[in-house]
């Protein structure tokens, strides 16, 4: 059996080389979030400097809290889904500071923020975000 490399290289047949997975023991740390860094020039700081951001791949976890942030429950029941905030909550969930946390801990507090934000400077922000949190087209082959 072939054990996992670094780079994957292909082996004679075309395939990546890899290692299958028998035990959780075998998984090393997970591969680091991606992130980018996003300057709205229109968008000024209270300095009086164009704004940049960093905009982070979300975890399972937290995609799973952002997702149900928006679920909507009567009696304990899922009776919807509030999609009309669905992009500030995920700008929410994704803009970091340097060290990792969240702008903002509230989704509420971010819409009072982006709500007010053009929506060409939404949309780079989004764009961003989406970017982080895609799957990557080489992970994604074959599956």
């Amino acid at each position: 059996m072939a054990t996992a490399s670094k780079a994957a290289a292909p082996t004679d047949d075309g395939e990546p080389e890899f290692e299958l997975i028998t035990s959780p023991r075998q998984f090393a740390s997970p591969p680091p979030l991606r992130k980018e860094a996003v300057t709205i020039p229109e968008w000024m700081t209270t300095s009086g400097r164009p704004a940049r951001v960093t905009l982070s791949e979300l975890t399972a976890a937290e995609y799973a809290d952002f997702y149900d942030e928006g679920r909507i429950y009567e009696d304990k029941q899922i009776v919807g889904y509030d999609a009309k905030g669905e992009d500030v909550r995920f700008l929410a969930y994704c803009m970091r500071d340097p060290h990792g946390n969240r702008l903002w801990p509230k989704c509420a507090d971010a819409g009072a923020v982006l709500g007010n934000l053009g929506k060409a400077s939404l949309n780079i922000l989004l764009n961003a975000a989406n970017r982080c949190n895609a799957p990557k087209e080489a992970s994604a082959a074959g599956n």
